[in-house]
C-alpha cells in the first residue's frame, strides 16, 4: 500500500469533495486499488459523489467501532470503493488500527481520506501525504497560508498543493495572480492545476464525460503523478500559445516535479 493521503481544505467551496472522489476514481482506472474515506463529518459528499446516498448503511465511525470492513464498505467497482461519513458524528476509535483492517480486507494501493482541516490532526499518525486543495481566490488563498504554516510541525512532510477552479487555457497566463507567485505564497509544492471546466466531473467521477472534460485530464495526470510518473503540470489540457516556459518548467523545478 502506498499509505494514506489526506486531502483536505482551509476553506469550504474550493471543490474538495470533487477533487477526492475523481482522484479516487482516476487512480482506479490506472489499476490502482483504492479506498475513498470521508471524514468529513460536517457536509459528507462521497456518497452523493458516487451516488449511493440512498443505499448507504454503515459509515467509518461504524468502522471505527469495530464493524466488519466487508460489512461497511460501499463497492462501486470491485477495486473502488468507498466508506461515507455520518452527519455530525466524532472520530472517536484507533484510526490506525481501523486503517489497517481496511488495507488487509481489501489489499488496497491506496487509501485517500477527505478531512477538513479543522480534523487533520485526527489522521497525523497515518498520512504518509497531505494534498491541500484551494482555489486561486484570494479567501482560499490566504487561508491555504494559513493551512501551510500550521502544517509546519505537522509529523508529515509530504505536504502538496493543488490547485483547483483555475482559469482554463490563455487566460491563466492574464490572472492575478500568477500561478507561480500563488504558489511560492503558499509554501507548498504543487501537485497539480484543476480548469475551472469540470462541471461534467462534478456529475459522476465515472461518467465518460467527466473523465474526457479538461479537469478530468488534470486529475489524471495527479493519479499519474501520485503512482510515480513525472507529467507536465498542464499537459494534455492546454492550447497552442501557453508560455511551457515560464508557466510549467519553472513550477517543476521549484516544485520538484
Amino acid at each position: 500500500m502506498q499509505g494514506c493521503t489526506v486531502l483536505s481544505a482551509a476553506l469550504g467551496g474550493v471543490g474538495l469533495g470533487t477533487v477526492s472522489a475523481a482522484l479516487a476514481s482516476a487512480l482506479f482506472f490506472r489499476g490502482q486499488r483504492v479506498l475513498l474515506i470521508d471524514g468529513d463529518t460536517a457536509a459528507p459528499s462521497a456518497d452523493i459523489a458516487f451516488d449511493f446516498q440512498e443505499s448507504a448503511l454503515y459509515t467509518f465511525s461504524d468502522v471505527l467501532e469495530g464493524m466488519d470492513p466487508e460489512k461497511a464498505v460501499y463497492t462501486v467497482k470491485e477495486g473502488l470503493y468507498v466508506l461515507p461519513s455520518a452527519v455530525d458524528s466524532e472520530l472517536t476509535g484507533d484510526i490506525p488500527s481501523a486503517l489497517k483492517r481496511l488495507q488487509q480486507a481489501f489489499s488496497l494501493d491506496f487509501i485517500l481520506v477527505i478531512a477538513p482541516f479543522s480534523l487533520l490532526s485526527s489522521f497525523e499518525e497515518v498520512a504518509d501525504r497531505v494534498i491541500i486543495v484551494s482555489t486561486p481566490e484570494e479567501r482560499a488563498l490566504r487561508a491555504s497560508e494559513a493551512a501551510a504554516l500550521r502544517l509546519s510541525s505537522y509529523p508529515c512532510e509530504n505536504q502538496y498543493l493543488l490547485l483547483n477552479k483555475t482559469a482554463a487555457y490563455k487566460e491563466a497566463l492574464r490572472e492575478e495572480p500568477p500561478l507561480l507567485e500563488t504558489v511560492d505564497r503558499v509554501g507548498l509544492s504543487l501537485l497539480g492545476v484543476c480548469p475551472r471546466e469540470y462541471w461534467k466531473a462534478a456529475l459522476s467521477p465515472l461518467r465518460k464525460e467527466g473523465q474526457s472534460s479538461l479537469f478530468g485530464k488534470a486529475i489524471r495526470n495527479v493519479a499519474d503523478r501520485l503512482t510515480g510518473r513525472r507529467v507536465p503540470l498542464l499537459q494534455g489540457i492546454r492550447l497552442d500559445g501557453f508560455s511551457r516556459r515560464h508557466y510549467i518548467e519553472r513550477a517543476e523545478k521549484r516544485n520538484g516535479l
